[in-house]
């Protein structure tokens, strides 16, 4: 999913490292997420009955929250905090699709999901800080949220807190 989240982001580098589909191209970066996706979806078959169904519930939620995301920045929407929440699709699927498999082989029984969930949410809030944080400016991916034009949460906390200050609105 990385790979797919890359390139509708029109990324150029996850972390240090140039994305795949600048290295390999659209087409042959597509067509290995794909595969992946597949080949990922049959090994989830041979470990539980329910396990595909699980995956597949947690590829269309991370879709949903890519197209939230992908929604936001091409029409140029600000979401408001509560919204941005709902970005947890997109980047809690994977600890959430971990959870629930590992609950299939076992008997405890209180939900986690809300758990999950901040983490989740923790997780993405804390890359999209360090993402306008670094230290130099000397490589491709300082700042690469605002050159992206994402409404990552500082910027949305900022532009919520000061609806007046457009500065920020006019970098993105």
């Amino acid at each position: 999913s990385f790979r797919l989240d890359d390139i509708q982001d029109k990324a150029t580098y996850r972390g240090d490292f140039p994305v795949a589909s600048s290295i390999y191209g659209i087409s042959n970066t597509l067509n290995a997420a794909n595969y992946a996706q597949m080949n990922a979806l049959e090994k989830m078959g041979t470990i539980h009955p329910e396990a595909i169904k699980i995956t597949i519930e947690g590829l269309q939620e991370f879709y949903r929250g890519q197209g939230l995301d992908m929604y936001w920045k091409e029409n140029f929407i600000c979401p408001t905090e509560e919204e941005y929440k709902m970005v947890t699709r997109k980047c809690g699927w994977f600890p959430r699709l971990a959870y629930k498999v590992m609950k299939l082989f076992s008997s405890y029984e209180e939900d986690l999901s809300p758990l999950i969930n901040i983490i989740a949410l923790y997780y993405q809030i804390n890359d999209d800080y360090c993402n306008l944080c670094q230290d130099t400016d000397d490589d491709d991916n300082y700042c690469s949220d605002l050159s992206e034009g994402k409404f990552s949460f500082p910027v949305i906390h900022a532009i919520t807190e000061n609806p007046e200050d457009k500065q920020i609105l006019s970098i993105l």
